[in-house]
């Protein structure tokens, strides 16, 4: 695209001026169903633009790039990530199961956080997914004779698009401590895993298929050697899955298949139900099957997801739950002879359950005990103690339930997954909470930050879970300060009782008082405008007062959020059809050098620049991908320089995703080099080595330390899980890192190290650091280093783990040239043991310089 300049004089959008208050945040504490919208096809949009699809193998082809460049650099970049909550807020749970040997041992599976397992009755939980190429989960199953035997299928099966496909099958035989592929790649989301009871050897997998496109890899799959092989045993068509399957525990040739055909895309749910949506039966272990029919709803286009559970107590007895399309509750039948004949319970209690959509919930499960005690999960919970002659609604402590497991022995204690975690109950149901240190790290988080002035507080918006903080740094005291779904949160530099939150599209609230109270902060900005379901916010960073936000145009206040005020025109290619992004302003940057230059990205690939505070703007396109911006970025030095960042994947070429301009967006200079081509989040630069970039990535976390001339894997221990937002709080010298599915990390940045890298200095004097000789060495070797003048000179030995071992110089010296021995010990005169060591070069207590060396005995 061409550059254009577009003059706007202000006082010609005073319309703009009028634009009443169009929505306000939930207030914390407001009951979760009431509040509940279905979820967005955000995260999957993004990736996707700007087209509908994601290739699952270019996916795969990132994340292979992504663990050739963790392990090349991993041995120089051994600085741990640490994981700091939220623990006690939970996430989406899709599936869970308990042993029935020792029902202390659970395992569930989370929507973006991989398989988890607790020993202790669910008080505590071990993640076992974590360097998984998917933490998409859609079922998990352990085996019913030996609790170390696990299946999970990858991929979670609710239609919603805020993960990735999954990688198919998975096996452990150990407890979860290892894992290995049983295949079934293409099947991409599972419903439903059930183990022949009788039979540990025989499994069956409920296989949705893909989500966007027609696929031959769904239907049930069987397989009669623990997994090692699969056959294809009921097959309905290319867009027709099945998302849950129940066995009966007494003769295990008997199968109910919830079959659903359904369709859909980022643009909306193209379909959510069809003509083959059904239950089949076997008698014969899945040899062959049967539509079933008899009293349930007949095949129609308008019959959506159904779920399926047989009651173990009296297997004669089984129920059937179904959404319509679009989804909305359709009803609950049950059968007492085995599924020859269904009558519909009398369910008009549950009418509202799936809250308008259905395709995200769906599950049914029948209390072992009692055949008459049944549960359906919605956004609350539909629960019939007389076999459906009645039913009620119940709130989990949480909306959006997806799975719940029974005790084997303890008829009163039951637990459920949901988008708030993990919940249980002691007495048989009737009541539910959550356990208030969850030792979960399954937040979902969409944005964070970090209060400049006490860094122990971070807060930051999360799926379904509104802007929950911490204010001491504890992992398992985060609370919710605003309600919704949440995204950007903002706190004052100087002065923290000014805070800002924002729900979904772009609710944003204001507090003057540190969240005691709040009030929208809205007021000024178009009710007719689009917004995106992620609209961002920036700060000024020269005057907290001013801040931006933006729909399809750039808004301004100068007042902390009272009233907003527009100061461009519509700075996207506007709403298009076949188009996939939502034409909003996505990301906004303001240059601390000169606060007047502003510059933005949109879903639809547009850079903007002002120079004037939006007096006129200019578009700097040119050189860039048409893909969704993430991020833009200043350079804190120098406004002329600038970053941005892109999501996407490549189409035929390879996709450069860091961008870098001298001049103001006049040029842009691709500076991806070796990073993994997945989608870019979120770039940092560091303000003490301008030279030192940090960006969040779907598949990690990176650093480079010469302008993206070549990057690094930022630590370790990071899960493999998309990576929302980084903040860094220069004081400290921290980075915390937001993830859609395993929570808040942080990491130390000073404590990164690489080989042969020396940090640019803007010093007017000179100063080297010269490599150890000799390298590798046993017990001796010599280190030279010089400085252009008179200088304070620390130089400092440091373990893999960047613990200090020795200090080697720490005193002034005159200008000249150094040299000194190390010995091989550490401060206390003792030995240290072979490997790799570093050394670290400090001139008046600022610049750097470091390099690494091999000790080996």
């Amino acid at each position: 695209m061409s550059h254009r300049t577009v003059t706007i004089i202000a006082f010609l959008l005073p319309f703009m001026l009028s634009f009443a208050l169009v929505q306000r945040g939930s207030e914390p504490g407001e009951n979760e169903a009431a509040k509940k919208t279905m979820p967005s096809d955000w995260f999957y949009r993004q990736r996707a633009y700007p087209q509908d699809y994601i290739d699952p193998e270019l996916r795969k082809m990132s994340l292979e790039q992504a663990s050739l460049l963790q392990a090349r650099t991993s041995p120089f970049t051994s600085v741990q990530w640490i994981p700091k909550g939220p623990s006690n807020i939970g996430g989406r749970i899709t599936t869970m199961t308990i042993s029935q040997q020792n029902p202390d041992i659970l395992y569930i599976g989370g929507a973006d956080g991989g398989v988890l397992k607790s020993t202790n009755g669910g008080i505590n939980w071990e993640p076992l997914f974590d360097t998984q190429n998917s933490l998409s989960m859609g079922a998990v199953a352990v085996d019913p004779t030996n609790d170390n035997i696990v299946y999970a299928g990858t991929g979670e099966a609710n239609s919603s698009t805020d993960s990735y496909d999954g990688i198919g099958m998975l096996k452990t035989t150990n407890g979860g401590a290892t894992w290995f592929s049983l295949g079934l790649e293409e099947t991409r989301h599972f419903g439903k895993i059930v183990i022949d009871p009788l039979n540990t050897n025989i499994v069956y997998a409920a296989a949705m298929g893909t989500l966007y496109t027609p696929n031959t890899v769904r239907g049930v799959f069987k397989s009669t050697d623990a997994g090692t092989t699969w056959t294809r045993v009921l097959f309905v068509n290319d867009t027709t899955g099945v998302v849950d399957i129940a066995i009966n525990p007494t003769n295990t040739n008997i199968l109910l298949a919830a079959a659903w055909q359904r369709r859909r895309g980022p643009q909306g749910r193209v379909y959510v139900g069809g003509v083959n949506t059904g239950i089949y039966r076997s008698t014969d272990a899945g040899l062959t099957w049967t539509l079933l029919s008899n009293g349930l709803p007949a095949p129609a286009p308008n019959i959506g997801r159904p779920g399926v559970a047989i009651a173990p107590s009296n297997p004669l007895v089984a129920y059937v739950a179904y959404a319509d399309d679009p989804g909305n509750f359709f009803g609950c039948y049950k059968t007492t002879d085995g599924g020859d004949s269904w009558i519909r319970t009398t369910d008009g209690a549950l009418s509202s359950l799936y809250g308008g959509f259905g395709w995200y919930f769906g599950n049914v499960f029948v209390n072992p005990f009692d055949e008459n005690k049944v549960y359906v999960c919605g956004v609350s919970m539909g629960k019939t103690t007389n076999g459906g002659t009645s039913w009620t609604t119940q709130n989990t402590s949480h909306a959006d339930n997806h799975s719940v497991s029974f005790h084997p022995t303890d008829p009163n204690l039951q637990f459920i997954g949901n988008d708030g975690g993990f919940c249980r109950s002691t007495n048989g149901g009737t009541s539910w909470f959550r356990e208030t240190d969850q030792d979960l790290y399954l937040a979902q988080f969409y944005a964070g930050y970090i209060d400049y002035l006490n860094p122990a507080v971070s807060i930051g918006g999360l799926q379904d879970n509104g802007t929950p903080r911490t204010t001491t740094g504890a992992t398992n005291n985060w609370a919710s300060i605003n309600g919704g779904d949440g995204f950007y949160a903002v706190i004052d530099y100087t002065n923290s009782n000014f805070q800002y939150a924002e729900s979904q599209n772009g609710a944003i609230r204001r507090t003057t008082t540190n969240w005691s109270s709040s009030s929208s902060g809205t007021t000024g900005i178009g009710s007719g405008d689009r917004k995106n379901w992620s609209t961002p916010i920036a700060i000024d960073p020269t005057n907290p007062q001013v801040l931006y936000t933006g729909t399809q145009y750039l808004y301004r206040t100068t007042n902390r959020a009272a009233n907003w005020t527009a100061i461009s025109p519509d700075l996207t290619n506007g709403l298009v059809p076949g188009f996939s992004g939502y034409a909003t302003i996505t990301t906004i940057d303001v240059a601390k050098t000169d606060s007047n230059t502003v510059i933005v990205g949109t879903d639809d690939a547009n850079v903007w620049v002002t120079t004037n505070v939006g007096a006129t703007w200019t578009n700097v396109n040119a050189g860039l991908p048409n893909r969704w911006i993430t991020r833009v970025r200043f350079d804190p030095t120098d406004r002329n320089i600038a970053y941005v960042t892109c999501s996407g994947f490549r189409f035929d070429v390879k996709l450069p995703h860091v961008f870098r301009t001298t001049n103001l967006g006049t040029t842009w200079q691709d500076i991806s080099s070796n990073l993994p081509e997945a989608p870019v989040t979120v770039i940092l630069v560091d303000p003490q080595y301008t030279s030192r970039l940090y960006v969040g990535t779907d598949v990690g976390c990176y650093y480079t330390t010469n302008t993206g001339a070549s990057w690094s894997s930022m630590g370790t221990g990071l899960p493999n899980v998309a990576v929302s937002d980084m903040q860094l709080h220069q004081p400290t010298r921290i980075v915390r890192a937001f993830t859609h599915g395993r929570s808040m990390w942080q990491l130390s940045i000073d404590s990164l190290v690489t080989t042969d890298v020396v940090e640019r200095t803007t010093m007017p004097f000179q100063f080297t650091l010269e490599q150890n000789y000799p390298n590798p060495f046993n017990p001796v070797t010599t280190i030279a280093y010089s400085v252009s003048e008179a200088s304070e000179v620390r130089l400092t030995l440091f373990d893999i783990a960047g613990n200090e071992i020795s200090t080697l110089v720490n005193d002034r010296v005159a200008s000249g040239t150094y040299s000194i021995t190390w010995n091989g010990r550490n401060k206390s005169g003792l030995a240290v043991s072979s490997g790799v060591y570093y050394y670290r070069l400090a001139i008046e207590g600022v610049k750097q310089l470091t390099r690494k060396m091999l000790l080996l005995k």
